[in-house]
């Protein structure tokens, strides 16, 4: 198993929910998740249906956007 520091990631600030632009924060989980895969990558983690990042990756995503007021 590849262990790798996510202590470099930076998560920014939710926006306040906005009606008429639902997906505003998606653009933030996904500067999110660019650095953790550019994380992964620099780790030589590979990505694959095989391994675990995927289902990490995933939880993370769930999570983020729990936080920020969506449903998963």
């Amino acid at each position: 198993m590849t262990t790798f520091d996510l202590g470099t990631v930076t998560i920014p600030a939710a926006a306040e929910y906005d009606e008429a632009a639902p997906q505003k924060n998606l653009e933030n989980l996904a500067y999110v998740l660019l650095q953790i895969i550019s994380i992964a990558k620099a780790a030589d983690v590979k990505l694959g249906g095989s391994g675990n990042l995927m289902e990490t990756i995933e939880s993370f995503s769930a999570s983020v956007l729990a936080a920020a007021g969506y449903e998963s």
